[in-house]
């Protein structure tokens, strides 16, 4: 079974009492999906204590096609299992990234999935007590033949 993904930016520029809008999309499709849809929090008295998402296998980033991640609560630094930084991201800004024939789309975005990933973690960024986000990740792969 095929599963397609389409990663689309609208750009919306005023300037001079004229707005331009454009969007603008890439569309992959490949054989595997990792999600993950995570509620974090409410954060502890600790608020830059790590967040881990146990069980977030992956395992060959030349594989990826097509990915979207979005933290919405607070600014966070995700990183892999091995503590390596793969995005620092602002809340509410959605990251994406496709592979689009091998030209990483959109341009200066790359791709952030790092090989034998066995779990994601992010850790809060000027986050306070209490506070709450919403973790979402959409990875699109070509699984290999075993």
């Amino acid at each position: 079974m095929a599963f397609t993904h389409t990663n689309k930016i609208r750009y919306r520029y005023t300037a001079g009492g004229t707005e331009i809008d454009q969007e603008v999309s890439k569309t992959e499709t490949g054989g595997g999906e990792a999600n993950v849809s995570e509620a974090l929090g409410p954060l502890s008295s600790s608020p830059a204590t790590p967040l881990v998402i146990d069980y977030f296998n992956y395992e060959e980033e030349d594989q990826t096609l097509s990915v979207f991640i979005l933290l919405d609560g607070f600014d966070g630094t995700l990183k892999d299992h091995a503590g390596v930084v793969m995005l620092n991201l602002t809340d509410g800004d959605p990251f994406v990234w496709s592979k689009n024939g091998g030209t990483d789309w959109p341009m200066g975005a790359s791709n952030p999935m790092n090989d034998n990933t066995t779990s994601l973690s992010i850790t809060p960024v000027g986050a306070s007590e209490n506070d709450e986000a919403t973790f979402t990740v959409r990875v699109l792969f070509n699984p290999r033949d075993v």
